[in-house]
């Protein structure tokens, strides 16, 4: 099943706009665009001059912003061997349509696998790892907003797994994740470094010693896009630049919700990002 991005255009403009603390007045004074047209822009209708104009208001790189508005970008990348993808329905009023995503990474020829959030689902989970003839040494928690941790404490009853949670956004009976904590299990190692912003001890894994060098992301970055983060915006995605996308350009990025990508992808298509783009 092809995932669909977790984003739409106006998705990304409506939280760049609030990340910025930007409004109708505001940018059709910048622009020069006329305010009942921001406000339809605001609103998701697709004015394509007007979107050229208000982009680099909102430090958006308007090409791959109207890519993304034309459907002409999905990243399209298969998960490498021994990364399974879970990818649960979890509607929430307004939001019918919404998924969550959990990851399980193991190392080749390893029967002992690390699990990562878990939104919903915590059977399919379990049997998944049955199916592949694995246990779970730990469960990880990228943070701990509802839609990723509805189903960890019966997946924690299933496994009997330690759980590890951000220090700054702990969980109940979870061990603490500082930026910068290294964990080994067999011939994987979890590095953690802090990509908070979203939610305030949100983490990315970096998982080394598999078939691909992998990040677990959560809700930091998605395909094109990435979480809200109201009042802290711009320090979001300098974390976001700092700690994920200064990785190898081959690493496979697992966010929370949305397809999974690359970090050489997410450079090249990211509207959120002009600053990597290449003309």
């Amino acid at each position: 099943m092809r995932v669909a991005l977790e984003d739409n255009w106006d998705d990304i403009v409506g939280k760049a706009t609030r990340g910025l603390g930007k409004d109708v007045g505001s940018l059709a004074g910048e622009t020069g665009i006329p305010g009942p047209r921001i406000e339809a822009l605001l609103n998701g209708t697709l004015d394509s001059d007007a979107i050229q104009a208000v982009a680099p208001a909102l430090n958006l790189d308007s090409d791959t912003l109207l890519a993304i508005a034309r459907n002409g970008y999905h990243p399209d990348v298969d998960a490498p061997d021994g990364l399974i993808v879970f990818s649960f329905a979890f509607p929430v009023p307004g939001y019918a349509e919404m998924r969550v995503n959990a990851f399980v990474v193991r190392a080749r020829d390893e029967t002992a696998a690390l699990v990562f959030d878990c939104g919903g689902q915590p059977e399919e989970i379990a049997g998944g790892l049955r199916e592949n003839e694995l246990s779970a040494a730990a469960l990880f928690l990228t943070h701990t907003h509802q839609d990723h941790v509805a189903g960890i404490d019966a997946l924690k009853s299933h496994t009997g797994a330690p759980l590890y949670a951000p220090a700054n956004e702990l969980y109940p009976e979870a061990n603490p994740v500082a930026n910068g904590d290294r964990f080994d299990f067999g011939r994987l190692r979890v590095v953690a470094r802090e990509t908070n912003g979203h939610s305030p001890g949100g983490t990315t894994y970096v998982v080394e010693g598999g078939a691909s060098p992998i990040a677990i992301v959560g809700d930091a970055l998605f395909a094109g896009s990435a979480g809200g983060a109201p009042s802290a915006w711009e320090h979001a995605l300098e974390l976001n630049r700092r700690h994920i996308l200064s990785l190898p350009d081959e690493t496979i990025l697992c966010p929370g919700h949305g397809p999974i990508t690359t970090v050489r992808k997410e450079k090249e298509n990211n509207p959120l990002f002009p600053e990597y783009k290449q003309r």
